[in-house]
């Protein structure tokens, strides 16, 4: 969890998805209580939409055809 976690956090960052960045931490913090990292996995999961819906928003602006 921890290395995943990690990984994403200094994606996040380089896209400024810092909510995202935030809970990937919150996820390294929390490696080794499992039942916290099942507490944040819906925040993840949510956080990772906003990020996809903010992406192909943002696709869709620079789309010729629209």
């Amino acid at each position: 969890v921890f290395h995943i976690a990690h990984e994403i956090r200094s994606s996040s960052h380089a896209v400024d998805a810092e909510e995202l960045a935030g809970i990937c931490l919150q996820l390294e913090n929390a490696t080794n209580n499992w039942p916290e990292v099942v507490r944040i996995f819906p925040d993840l999961a949510l956080a990772f939409e906003k990020v996809r819906q903010f992406m192909d928003k943002t696709q869709a602006s620079f789309d010729p055809g629209n």
